[in-house]
């Protein structure tokens, strides 16, 4: 395992605000307000956006994404950045600011296995050092959402910077791995003018050209391009700029006179006519559009090879379209068969179709392909589930079954619908795409988030066999609904809270056994599935108020966790997951649910003892009490602490062993839920542990088969679990992203962040942990990407 690239201690949530006009400066106050430190750090835009703030996350950590609202804001995007260095100077006292959004193809950048943060700053290191020459305030920022990087320059003289950054697109351009290259121009906000009204501080330079375009209200044009000239008469003294009315996505132009006396070319003067035309005719114009043109300047030095062209897109399309084609012509097959079955399934094919059609468009929109990437395959087993399930349906028939299975199909098109939105929110920017604002992201970007997070469940799947990994062609979600859980098309849904906190996506662990579970289609084993016919259903639901099929679901599940998360770490297990249902049951008088959860637990707490050899394979726990056990063998081997403490000789009943062994270091990870816990009736746990055991060893013998080579489930117990969590924890808290991380240690990274969070005295997370944490699961990601590229090349 290879650590690189270590990231800095500075964090930043970059606003980008478009609003009605006339009303800059009440929303400016409303930001001082509401961001307590910002006012120093608010722009006035050149651009698409109005104004732009930068907030330092070290000094106020607002939620993120942020809750701030005006009702005069019509557009709102955020991205969380990161530095690779000390980037405090980019906050200073400088009057202009450049924000350059870098996007790469990032098709390209993983197929060739090449590191982004290298990319980014190899495109950009000719204008730092052109920078630091001029006296120019530069750093190079990564960010969680769409555009990979972020560069920003500061300085007095803005026709400076913008001569700076040009280098940047002039390189991208030679390099051509640069898929976008948008750079936003801003002054810094004045609080010297008048109240109620914009004003901003005087900037250095001039410019080649500008114009600015106006989408105003219907039947307003006309009108407002004589009053904008008489306008612009009275502030300047005769006619300085042209005004023309335009067909299309606006209505007005404005462009300098270049035959004036006096050509308006200062950028000041540029600042005072936007200003005035948006604070006096703000009751007619809608958004103003600022372009600045400098004077081209050829920064090639000839030489450059051209060495990371990518030569495989047009094939990389071709291939996409094929794909798109093929599930169209099976929509149309079975859209037939749904002609004699209208009373169920008339939207089925058209529903199929939006989703189909939707995927294509983002698909083939540049940069924004590989953010649905994983999306293809999970919008292929929707149409393969609709095709079957019109197969099944009698036309003259019906039933509640039928429904049940349908309303399957509309849960899939619900998620996707939701994951989609969330993978292009905060993609708009630069492109010009429809706003997500009004999503639950404000236009968040969290395209990195998403990837990071699914690399869990992958990397789990991934360590059992390649195969159940392929075969996962589901995806994840934050905040689809208010808690975590897997949805039976494989999409796993954490808390929207979480989307942020790394260090409770171990959660994902629990939902990984699920996705198992269903790839393997676990309830079907012939096994398994005569287990669950032959349970006292009655007393299962008596005691526990769960149906057997789902009982015996979450046992493996919890198996599954207990192996593959916690590598037979019992006490870990206990402590992790109980800490959490100590918050999740809080308040909660039900103690059905908390008799499931014990369950759970005394049933792994069984088999912990069954791999560790205390028990054998295929006995019952009254017999060991029966046969004796001899104390030595229990002390052998890498056996927990509570066991250490209690065990078979020193009890004589199933009860006293749960009690004494597992409870107390329950008792220990709870204290909200503590009074609920001791109503539960230890005997009734027993009685539905008995009617269970057997699975214990079923369940060993279920996933040695899924297990790789020759290996049972005993060698995947770690003898060094707790000295790993902490060398990964010390590793992010130092902000070092951990590359090539092998399969099993996936799971460890936000297991090592809650770790860390109780040795250190449940102190907070450092936001540089969780940014590493979330690039170091990103980075997995990538990896699998590329050796599936490389698989694919082969074949083709």
């Amino acid at each position: 395992m290879g650590i690189s690239n270590q990231i800095g201690s500075n964090f930043y949530l970059v606003l980008f605000i478009q609003c009605v006009p006339g009303y800059e400066e009440s929303i400016c106050q409303a930001l001082s307000s509401f961001f307590s430190k910002s006012e120093d750090n608010i722009f006035f835009s050149f651009s698409e956006y109005d104004i732009v703030v930068l907030i330092n996350l070290e000094n106020e950590e607002p939620e993120i994404p942020t809750k701030f609202s005006h009702p005069k804001i019509r557009d709102f995007q955020q991205v969380i950045c990161y530095s690779h260095e000390d980037t405090k100077h980019v906050f200073s006292n400088d009057t202009a600011l450049t924000i350059t959004l870098l996007k790469f193809d990032e098709y390209f950048v993983t197929e060739k296995a090449i590191e982004i943060e290298e990319v980014a700053r190899n495109l950009v290191n000719p204008a730092l050092i052109d920078a630091k020459k001029q006296g120019i305030h530069s750093a190079l920022l990564g960010t969680l959402g769409w555009p990979e990087a972020i560069y920003i320059q500061s300085g007095n003289n803005l026709q400076l910077l913008l001569n700076s950054v040009a280098r940047i697109a002039d390189r991208g351009m030679q390099f051509g791995n640069l898929q976008m290259c948008h750079t936003i121009p801003c002054v810094k906000r004045s609080t010297k003018g008048d109240p109620g009204k914009l004003s901003v501080e005087k900037v250095e330079g001039d410019v080649a050209n500008w114009r600015i375009a106006i989408s105003c209200r219907p039947h307003t044009e006309f009108n407002l391009e004589k009053e904008i000239a008489n306008l612009i008469k009275t502030i300047n003294g005769e006619s300085l700029l042209n005004v023309f009315a335009t067909f299309g996505r606006r209505d007005l132009l404005i462009t300098p006179n270049v035959i004036a006396k006096h050509e308006t070319k200062k950028l000041n003067e540029v600042l005072e006519v936007l200003i005035a035309l948006r604070s006096t005719y703000s009751g007619d114009i809608i958004s103003t559009h600022t372009d600045i043109g400098i004077d081209i300047i050829d920064y090639s030095s000839g030489n450059i090879e051209n060495i990371l062209v990518d030569k495989e897109h047009k094939k990389r399309e071709v291939r996409l379209a094929e794909a798109f084609n093929g599930l169209d012509d099976k929509i149309k097959l079975f859209s037939e068969w749904e002609k004699n079955r209208e009373n169920i399934t008339l939207r089925q094919t058209s529903q199929l179709t939006q989703m189909v059609f939707r995927l294509r468009a983002i698909a083939a929109t540049p940069g924004l392909e590989s953010i649905v990437s994983d999306m293809y395959e999970f919008i292929s087993a929707a149409v393969r589930k609709a095709r079957n399930q019109v197969k099944r349906i009698s036309p003259l028939l019906v039933s509640e079954e039928n429904r049940k299975t349908y309303s399957e199909l509309e849960e899939m098109e619900n998620v996707y619908f939701f994951g989609l939105e969330q993978r292009i929110a905060g993609a708009r920017l630069g492109l010009g795409h429809p706003s997500q604002a009004y999503s639950n992201l404000q236009g968040l970007g969290i395209q990195r988030i998403l990837r990071a997070s699914r690399a869990v469940p992958f990397g789990l799947l991934k360590g059992m066999q390649d195969e159940i990994a392929e075969k996962w062609w589901g995806f994840t979600i934050f905040g689809y609904r208010n808690n975590t859980f897997t949805i039976p098309s494989g999409v796993i849904n954490l808390p929207y809270q979480d989307m942020l906190h790394p260090e409770d996506w171990w959660r994902l662990g629990h939902e990984s056994g699920h996705a198992f579970g269903m790839i393997t289609e676990l309830l079907d084993n012939p096994i398994l599935k005569d287990t669950i016919d032959n349970l006292d259903k009655k007393l299962v639901w008596d005691l526990l108020e769960i149906e057997p099929s789902q009982l015996v679901d979450e046992l493996a599940v919890s198996v599954f966790e207990y192996l593959y998360c916690y590598r037979g770490n019992l006490d870990l297990y206990i402590e992790t997951t109980w800490n959490f249902f100590d918050d999740l049951l809080e308040g909660s008088h039900n103690v059905t649910m908390l008799k499931q959860y014990l369950l759970r637990a005394v049933f792994v707490f069984f088999f912990h003892l069954q791999i560790n050899g205390i028990i054998k394979s295929r006995e019952r726990v009254e017999e060991v009490f029966s046969r004796g056990i001899n104390r030595k063998t229990l002390f052998d081997g890498d056996i927990s602490r509570s066991l250490k403490e209690r065990a078979f000789a020193e009890e004589h009943s199933i009860e006293d062993l749960i009690t004494n062994s597992l409870m107390d270091n329950i008792y220990n990870e709870v204290n909200k839920i503590r009074f609920s816990l001791r109503q539960v009736n230890i005997k009734e746990i027993v009685s539905a542990y008995k009617e269970v055991e057997f699975l214990r060893s079923d369940f060993a013998d279920l996933f040695e088969s899924y297990m790789k080579g020759n290996r049972k489930p005993s060698d995947l117990i770690s003898v060094n679990l707790e000295d790993r969590l902490k060398f990964l924890g010390d590793q992010l808290n130092k902000g070092k992203i951990i590359t090539n991380l092998e399969n099993e240690d996936i799971f460890l990274i936000p297991l090592s962040l809650q770790y860390m969070k109780k040795r250190d005295g449940k102190m907070p997370i450092s936001q540089r942990a969780r940014i590493t944490a979330i690039l170091s699961l990103w980075h997995a990601d990538r990896k699998w990407h590329h050796k599936i590229y490389e698989a694919k090349a082969k074949l083709l």
